[in-house]
This record gives structure tokens, C-alpha cells and sequence, in this order.
């Protein structure tokens, strides 16, 4: 009884441990190249992460500009949204994707223009 009792503690113990190392967010702080695929064709920008705990703040930048911005990493998924101020007024740029290492996928809708796809690359120094 004794050692059915130590056993189901041990499978108890590990299993709530998989689970706790499910919900740790994605490392992604740091600088990221992403491409996004345009209507024009497909657009490349830098973006910086600062991470702490699953909340993010986020600067990215183009040929066209800088925007900054606020996300959130939970598990393997991201989010982060930018407002970006043109000429014909200020708009919200959504990414939602997926982390899978150095690597991310996902799409973003931006104001009132149709969804698009996303890749990004984790920059190593």
C-alpha cells in the first residue's frame, strides 16, 4: 500500500510538472527578421522584443518608419499589436502566430485591409 501510495505521488508530481513547463512562454526577446507577404509583394523589417514574464514590448522598424507596440507569449503562442500612423490616418496592425524555437509563423490583419502571412527568424549576434 505503501508503495502504490509513493507511486501515484511520483506520476502526480510529474505530471503537474509537464504542465508547468507547457505554460512557461516562448523565449523571444531579442531582435527578429520578419517577412511579411503583401499584396506588393513580400516586406521585410526588424523587430525588438523585450520579454518579461509573457508580456511584451515591441519596436519594429522599416524602410518606412518605426511603430512601437505591446504583445503577449503564452506557451508557443504570440500576439502583439502596432499602430502605425500614415498620411490617410493612424491604423492597428494584429500578428498572431506560433513560436517553434528560433523560428515563427503566423498572420496579421492591418486596419481594414485583408489578413496576411508572416515568418520571422531570430537574429543571433
Amino acid at each position: 500500500m505503501k508503495n502504490l501510495f509513493i507511486g501515484a505521488l511520483v506520476v502526480l508530481t510529474a505530471l503537474a510538472t509537464a504542465g508547468l513547463a507547457q505554460d512557461k512562454p516562448a523565449d523571444v526577446g531579442g531582435e527578429w527578421e520578419v517577412t511579411t507577404s503583401t499584396p506588393q509583394g513580400d516586406m521585410t523589417m526588424m523587430v525588438k522584443f523585450v520579454q518579461t514574464a509573457e508580456k511584451l514590448a515591441v519596436t519594429m522598424a522599416s524602410d518606412f518608419g518605426e511603430a512601437t507596440g505591446e504583445g503577449t507569449v503564452k506557451g508557443n503562442d504570440i500576439e502583439w499589436t502596432v499602430n502605425v500612423d500614415t498620411p490617410n490616418g493612424t491604423f492597428s496592425v494584429v500578428h498572431k502566430g506560433k513560436v517553434e524555437g528560433a523560428t515563427m509563423t503566423g498572420e496579421l490583419q492591418a486596419g481594414d485591409f485583408g489578413p496576411m502571412t508572416w515568418k520571422a527568424v531570430k537574429k543571433t549576434a
